[in-house]
């Protein structure tokens, strides 16, 4: 079903900048559908009820207030509770949307329903505004492109902080498992879920979000909450596929590389052991690279798509609507934004 309406939910946990800095972009996007916004003030020590809704703009904004607070899974279910969209769009209170992020999500969830979209996450400098380095996930991407039909272990890869899916579905999930305490899996809990219920994960290129203040933890406390919910996770999905998430490291302690990229080479080995555990044959490289410079050359490569052909797309033309096509056609085609198209709401 094409959503006729969106609610943006969001938790503030005493990050009152950061939350008015997204609730005003939220009410800068340019979108067909109607949006309402949900804040829930996860139990800040000052309430943030009437800074936010004193902002302004064409979308309604929702405050729901929980007194104590601090469980990010329950906070999310909170707002998703009382939002009246028919698509869901949660995205964290530090994160700040460019103008066109809300209709890409909707775009993608009009063109092919069912589906658990991400958007992926630009990690602002605070020293320098212009300043941006790409997020961890984008390490994944250069190996297997952007169409994430191509990572059998898709589901891992679900980050709450700029996510989408229909309202029914998320009910149908039951939403968040408020199991998981402090940081992490719990959004992994949910695409695990959703992929067990027949969702497919989806990634967009053009829905990705400006990141403020974002920190890799590496202290103590931050990784016993890993590898709590990990225990967490393992014991509520026994399932060999599940099992697999024991191969990524997210706190890698070999040497010899730096981190990111053992973690890298930890999720590949997970993804070729969930291949495995399905019998799905070694990815296929592609025989053929199409670059896709204009309406000419994308009307070539939605033909070659359509006839099945094994095919690198490399796509400069902002609309080309190529990245849902590669999609649909499953792991044969690899995408791969350029120019124009990869960077389309940088401005």
């Amino acid at each position: 079903m094409s959503p006729a309406s969106v609610s943006v939910v969001t938790i503030c946990r005493d990050g009152i900048r950061d939350a008015r800095r997204l609730v005003r972009s939220v009410q800068e996007q340019v979108v067909d559908v109607p949006v309402e916004i949900v804040v829930v003030d996860d139990g800040s020590e000052e309430p943030v009820a009437d800074v936010l809704r004193d902002l302004g703009g064409p979308a309604e904004v929702q405050v729901v207030r929980r007194e104590g607070g601090g469980n990010r899974a329950a906070a999310r279910n909170a707002g998703a509770a009382v939002a009246g969209g028919d698509l869901l769009v949660l995205v964290d209170a530090d994160q700040e949307a460019p103008p066109g992020w809300l209709q890409d999500h909707v775009r993608w969830h009009r063109a092919v329903p069912g589906i658990l979209l991400n958007g992926h996450r630009r990690h602002r400098s605070p020293a320098d505004g212009t300043a941006w380095r790409p997020e961890v996930r984008e390490r994944v991407t250069a190996v297997y492109s952007h169409n994430y039909a191509r990572i059998a272990a898709a589901w891992y890869l679900q980050f709450s902080c700029n996510l989408s899916l229909s309202a029914d579905a998320y009910r149908a999930l039951g939403g968040f498992d408020d199991d998981y305490r402090g940081w992490g899996l719990e959004d992994t809990d949910l695409g695990y879920r959703a992929h067990r219920a027949g969702l497919a994960i989806a990634h967009s290129t053009r829905a990705w979000t400006w990141d403020h203040h974002h920190v890799v933890r590496f202290d103590p406390d931050r990784v016993r909450e890993w590898q709590r919910n990990r225990a967490v996770f393992l014991v509520k999905h026994p399932e060999p596929e599940a099992q697999a998430v024991r191969l990524v490291e997210n706190y890698p302690q070999r040497t010899d590389v730096p981190r990111g990229h053992a973690w890298l080479d930890s999720f590949l080995a997970m993804d070729r052991h969930v291949r495995a555990l399905r019998d799905t044959a070694p990815l296929a490289s592609p025989r053929t690279t199409l670059t896709v410079l204009d309406a000419a050359d994308a009307a070539h490569a939605r033909a070659e798509i359509a006839r099945g052909a094994e095919v690198r797309v490399v796509d400069a033309v902002a609309g080309s609507g190529l990245d849902v096509d590669a999609f649909r056609a499953g792991p044969s085609v690899e995408y791969v934004p350029l120019g124009p198209q990869g960077d389309a709401w940088r401005s």
